[in-house]
């Protein structure tokens, strides 16, 4: 994400927060930026709900039908594992969303049970579709052996 770039118009569009610095609450989702080794630039962002045990991404569309949407969703998931300590991560898409769904199966995601409906923040309600994700759950530390 570049000042003035297309990513980042689309961003700041869709994502109003990230333009500005903000100081999340402990009951926010916590949220990752993505960004690409190769260029240095934003493609995408996933978050992660602790409470819930739940995981939502975008990908920034010049960044889409790239195979990215399964290594965000696969990093979303060890994430979770690793760091929050959470055996099991759940994720919700659209069900005609297919290539969502893809990207979840791509990464290891199994269908699962959850609620047939999902209301968007605009107020439409869409047709949902629920995976989940197995692993280890193991909290890391800040400081590993041998760390300060």
């Amino acid at each position: 994400m570049r000042p003035g770039d297309a990513t980042h118009r689309w961003t700041v569009r869709s994502n109003p927060e990230l333009a500005e610095p903000f100081e999340p609450s402990p009951e926010m989702p916590e949220l990752l930026v993505c960004v690409r080794r190769d260029t240095g630039r934003y493609a995408g962002y996933f978050e992660l709900d602790h409470d819930r045990g739940e995981i939502g991404g975008n990908l920034a569309p010049d960044h889409r039908g790239q195979g990215l949407g399964a290594e965000l969703f696969l990093a979303a998931a060890l994430f979770a594992h690793a760091h929050a300590g959470l055996p099991t991560v759940r994720a919700g898409t659209a069900t005609a969303n297919t290539a969502c769904r893809r990207a979840l199966e791509r990464a290891g995601f199994t269908p699962t049970s959850g609620p047939p409906r999902h209301t968007l923040p605009d107020g439409r309600e869409l047709e949902s579709v629920w995976y989940r994700h197995e692993g280890s759950a193991s909290t890391c530390t800040a400081a590993g052996p041998g760390m300060p």
